[in-house]
């Protein structure tokens, strides 16, 4: 027999391996005397067991069983630890070797029917005593292969300076191995780990496995786990619209390549030929990056998918460790191609798009430009917006609204003087041009541990331009200036609402099971609409929307309207919003998404944007409500779309690094929903029909009539900020031609809009 130990990450069996989650503390010392003081700078040795079963199973398996190890420094100086004394035996000395980089152990007396062969350290020296400095740990595996029926137990010895633990016994034992046939104990099928994605056009599911292996180890665990009773393989893509409708809708997290499951059936053949699929489909379709594929490796016979470059391919050496996309469905024969576009999912519900029947898009030119609101308080002005100056700045992560707060000049022109309101995460509310005539306001939220990171959230100014209500992530709402009814608290009655959700409220059970449940996904209040129909600035209610989608609407005193409450008012009115029963509204079960919610100018529907920029019209179904043209179709019972190109749809989370300690862009870390990216969605300020979604980059997507051309996506001009790697955009405002900080003649836009790019 020979037993291995193998340090991560080199390449194991990973179904065999058994991960030991709890600490023990090995006490092989006597503390008692030791001088309290020396205690002071010293290292403490822990390992994750004192005892590896390695089980029994036939010897005819021939594949190891794997267990892991690992040696901990939980004290203030460095460990020094050796692992030269292994109370076993050797069969021979042939069956021991130790290559670079791993410790000789030395032959040994006994007569054990096991041996070691290999432990292999990552540290830097080729020592025998090797140095972990404090709180710092080593991972180790240890595998067992069994060449007889004898049972065992011996000990593994760690020599350490740890004055408390000068030796660590760590017991290896197992047993009860035999030759000839048994009946083994059945191993499950592995579960499936990751989410998958229904595609209509072909009746499959696809899903990103995030697990780094090689080719082979993907395609061998694809093939194991199933679906809706079809078995995986690693994807083919048979036609061009497959492999898009996979980039669109697929989240891939940031990855930059996965493997696919095509090979090359003859290696080092030439590179171009030999291509085969898994199932044996028929090799038509190729996606081939420029120069690709060029065997520039040895052995590049496994075909990967380079995410980051639009889903195009390339051949690698299957060695390599990476993600995998995974297919499962009914075999399918490959379909002739009858669109070349897939418009991204832009529209609440999916569709199947079609190019008959669709109006001719008459852009409207009619917004100047915009300004965005950066973490730190910084305005960034493009376009040729209204100049409205001030010296507001923060310097550090505080600023979270942003909101016009136009009012009437003193005197006889009374010609509209442009203001901007900012919101800082402690609740206050800062008038940029004229600071002096910002409305009073007597809440602020001390940064203390009740209120984690501030609690301010949203704010909405009044119809005069001198009141505004703020709403905090715990759903409360507080009012000022001309928004707060005398004589009255500026904070609203506390509803059923307050103190359900927040900050820090985690998801827990209410958590989509096919996503993990880490800390950075959160039940919170994100944004509120405020219904004045009179506009004379006092509330006839409210709607918060929450992270999940949930909505709660409030009459003015706080209590929630039931539904029915509005039944008896003309269609599209704007109590309908406030009515929970009036309108369908979207619903993230389980996923920290929702992001935004606005009130469309004439009050008589609103939108919804999640993190990935998907919006959602409140209502979708009423072709009359002035929301309706963010479905982006034609009727409700004709789905075709208007404009062919949607909004961009971000499918996998982004790393924040400005927090180092946190990969965002990791799934298994905070999940792909809470580290999505989509952050603002505003309604253009001179167009009947059209809005704009920002990232937290700074990159602003149109649709509908505020886009130039029906294909032009971005609104991205000289000047405008985009704050990539770092993630600081938290609002923007747009303002209309009209408004404009130069005086022209509009009728001919096109020299407006010089310097559009795609970026």
């Amino acid at each position: 027999m020979a037993l291995r130990l193998n340090s991560f990450p080199f390449p194991m069996a990973p179904l065999l391996a058994l991960h030991l989650l709890c600490w023990f503390r090995v006490s092989a010392g006597n503390a008692e005397n030791i001088d309290p003081e020396a205690q002071s700078n010293v290292p403490d040795i822990e390992v994750s067991s004192s005892i590896l079963d390695f089980g029994n199973r036939p010897i005819e398996s021939l594949s190891p069983v794997v267990l892991n190890l690992t040696i901990k420094n939980a004290g203030t100086a460095n460990l020094r630890f050796v692992m030269d004394e292994i109370r076993i035996g050797l069969e021979d000395e042939s069956d021991f070797s130790a290559p670079r980089n791993e410790t000789d152990f030395g032959d040994s007396s006994g007569d054990s029917a096991f041996s070691i062969k290999r432990l292999i350290w990552r540290f830097r020296d080729e020592s025998k005593s090797h140095f972990l400095p404090p709180y710092e740990e080593q991972e180790v595996s240890v595998a067992f292969e069994p060449k007889d029926t004898h049972r065992y137990e011996d000990v593994l010895q760690i020599t350490t300076n740890d004055p408390d633990e000068p030796e660590t016994l760590v017991r290896l034992v197992g047993g009860g191995f035999h030759l000839g046939e048994a009946t083994p104990i059945p191993t499950p099928p592995p579960s499936l780990t990751f989410p998958v994605y229904y595609n209509p056009n072909n009746g499959h599911w696809y899903g990103l496995d995030f697990e780094r292996r090689t080719w082979e180890e993907a395609q061998d665990y694809a093939v194991q786990v199933t679906h809706e009773g079809y078995r995986g393989y690693l994807a083919t893509f048979t036609s061009e619209e497959e492999l898009e409708w996979v980039m669109t809708n697929v989240p891939f997290w940031g990855r930059q390549g996965a493997w696919i499951g095509g090979y090359q059936d003859s290696p080092g053949t030439d590179s171009q030929e030999g291509w085969r699929w898994v199932t044996e489909e028929t090799w038509s379709y190729s996606n081939w990056n420029e120069g690709e594929p060029n065997e520039i490796l040895e052995s590049e016979d496994s075909l990967m998918l380079w995410l980051f470059a639009g889903g195009t391919w390339n051949d690698n050496n299957g060695f390599r460790e990476t993600v995998s996309i995974v297919e499962f469905g009914p075999p399918v024969p490959t379909a002739t191609p009858t669109s070349t576009s897939t418009p991204t999912r832009t529209p609440t519900a999916t569709f199947t798009p079609s190019k008959t029947q669709i109006p001719p898009f008459v852009p409207q030119h009619c917004d100047s430009g915009f300004y965005v609101l950066d973490s730190f308080g910084g305005r960034h002005r493009v376009g040729n917006p209204p100049v409205i100056t001030g010296d507001l700045f923060f310097g550090r992560d505080l600023a979270r609204d942003l909101e016009r707060a136009d009012t009437q000049r003193l005197g006889s022109s009374h010609a509209k003087s442009y203001e901007q309101a900012v919101l800082d995460s402690l609740g206050s509310v800062h008038f940029v041009k004229h600071p002096s005539r910002a409305p009073l306001q007597d809440f602020h939220f001390d940064e203390n541990p009740d209120f984690p990171k501030g609690r301010a959230v949203d704010l909405v100014m009044t119809a005069d331009g001198q009141g505004f209500w703020v709403l905090t992530d715990f759903a409360g709402i507080y009012r000022a200036g001309s928004a707060l009814p005398h004589p009255a608290s500026s904070s609203l009655v506390k509803s059923t609402v307050t103190g359900l959700i927040g900050f820090d409220v985690p998801f827990g059970s209410l958590r989509d099971p096919n996503l993990p449940n880490p800390g950075g996904a959160s039940i919170r209040a994100v944004a509120m609409i405020v219904i004045d129909v009179e506009k004379d600035n006092q509330a006839d209610g409210y709607v918060i929307l929450d992270s999940q989608g949930g909505h709660f609407h409030l009459a003015p005193d706080g209590h929630e309207f039931t539904a029915g409450e509005f039944l008896n008012y003309p269609p599209n009115h704007p109590y309908h919003l406030l009515d929970p029963g009036a309108y369908p509204w979207p619903f993230f079960y389980g996923m920290d998404i929702a992001r935004d919610l606005e009130l469309f100018p004439t009050q008589e529907g609103a939108v919804i944007l999640d993190g990935f920029d998907g919006i959602h019209p409140v209502p979708w179904n009423v072709e009359g409500n002035p929301v309706f043209f963010a479905t982006n179709r034609l009727s409700v019972q004709d789905p075709s779309y208007v404009q062919l190109f949607g909004l961009p749809y971000v499918t996998y989370g982004v790393d924040d690094p400005t927090t180092p300690e946190i990969d965002e862009g990791d799934p298994r870390v905070v999940g792909i929903d809470a580290a999505s990216i989509f952050t603002d969605l505003e309604f253009s300020a001179g167009c009947g029909y059209g809005l704009y979604t920002m990232d937290k980059y700074g990159g602003v997507f149109a649709l509908g009539t505020a886009r130039k051309e029906e294909s032009e996506v971005s609104f991205n001009t000289p000047g405008a900020p985009y704050f990539f790697p770092f993630l600081l955009a938290e609002d923007l405002e747009f303002y209309a031609f009209d408004e404009s900080s130069f005086e022209t003649d509009f009728s001919d836009c096109e020299s407006c809009f010089d310097g559009f790019q795609l970026y």
